[in-house]
């Protein structure tokens, strides 16, 4: 496996540069394609009877693909493989070790999500690990917007942090968490009083034992996604390698919560110990931007807003799911968080926005 490693590893620094250079359409492609290829590979291979050497094999090769792919955009505009061999060699060695900073930290991440899940496996039933697994996966969902967020915000917090136009990164910094957070939270709100409906209609009945498991698991999501917003700002700064700090000590932490609690407390303990090591690598997050960037964010509002969404959901929930509870505890919450959690320059944003698109 390691030579797949490398490879994803050269093939997400090639991203990068794509992202750098805003071409996120040329990304999307490839990462399409690729996902398609691997779909197919993989699926005739199994059904040819190879089994797990044919699903390895096929992310090989779909993983290669994507290599060769962006090699093939990339190097017209960066003449990366030019000029003699020793530039070329310090010039791949300096990418590999680059690349190797983000993706370690990457890997972390992945199993920061994905620890609590084998440990449900190894302490409980195999009915309780299908219904944890669900309830990670779909309260997962709303970190695909902060890290949608954050890869159109990479050339854009790169571009000033070169200019050494920290007012800006200040600006980008300050309007992605408040923006993503009122946006995050309020989805995150409506989707856990729609779940009930949702999961009845999607999964079979026993499956609505995750609802006290989302309702504890996006206590953590909600403010983790918010500041995935800007989650490639220590990358943008030239130093990938400090990202690994916090989500090292959130996977420790996680790990030892996970095994205290998951015996005594089940799949709540679980939820328990995924949340509150969302939180730590939250606050351990900001605590390093603020330090090594300096972006002098007031968290205080965010922190109000947050605190008012807690109290909502949870007193909602513990009175029981009727619609007029659920929709004014909803409405209640977008407007004060609309008031609160924004300032008046991002309420105008997003009044701009609207009257541009109904236009």
């Amino acid at each position: 496996m390691l030579p797949l490693i490398v490879i994803r590893m050269l093939r997400m620094y090639l991203s990068r540069v794509l992202h750098a250079d805003s071409q996120f359409k040329l990304s999307a492609i490839v990462n399409s394609s690729m996902a398609i290829m691997r779909l197919i590979i993989c699926t005739f291979l199994v059904l040819m009877g190879k089994g797990l050497v044919g699903i390895i094999v096929g992310f090989y090769l779909a993983d290669t693909y994507g290599l060769i792919f962006l090699l093939f955009l990339i190097t017209p505009r960066y003449p990366l493989l030019t000029g003699n061999m020793k530039k070329v060699f310090i010039a791949s060695k300096d990418t590999l070790r680059f690349c190797s900073l983000i993706f370690i930290p990457a890997i972390v991440v992945f199993l920061d999500t994905k620890i609590d899940v084998f440990l449900v496996n190894f302490y409980l039933e195999k009915e309780d690990v299908a219904v944890y697994a669900y309830a990670i996966e779909f309260a997962l969902i709303l970190t695909l917007i902060g890290d949608t967020i954050s890869q159109v915000n990479f050339p854009r917090l790169s571009m000033a942090f070169s200019n050494s136009n920290n007012g800006e990164v200040q600006r980008i910094y300050a309007r992605s968490i408040r923006l993503s957070f009122f946006v995050i939270s309020s989805l995150a709100m409506v989707f856990l009083f729609l779940s009930p409906y949702i999961i009845a209609i999607i999964l079979p009945s026993n499956y609505l034992a995750m609802l006290p498991l989302l309702n504890i698991l996006l206590v953590g999501i909600v403010p983790f996604s918010a500041i995935s917003s800007v989650g490639t700002i220590m990358t943008s700064r030239g130093k990938p390698a400090y990202d690994a700090l916090p989500v090292s000590i959130s996977l420790i932490v996680n790990v030892g919560l996970s095994v205290f609690l998951i015996p005594s407390f089940g799949m709540v303990g679980a939820a328990v110990s995924t949340t509150i090591s969302f939180l730590i690598r939250v606050i351990l997050g900001c605590m390093m931007i603020e330090k090594y960037v300096g972006t002098n964010f007031q968290y205080g509002r965010i922190i109000v807003a947050y605190s008012v969404f807690i109290v909502i959901v949870f007193s909602v929930l513990q009175v029981g799911h009727t619609y007029f509870l659920e929709i004014l505890g909803t409405l209640v919450y977008i407007i004060f968080c609309w008031r609160i959690a924004l300032s008046a320059s991002d309420r105008e944003v997003v009044n701009k926005y609207f009257v541009s698109r109904l236009a």
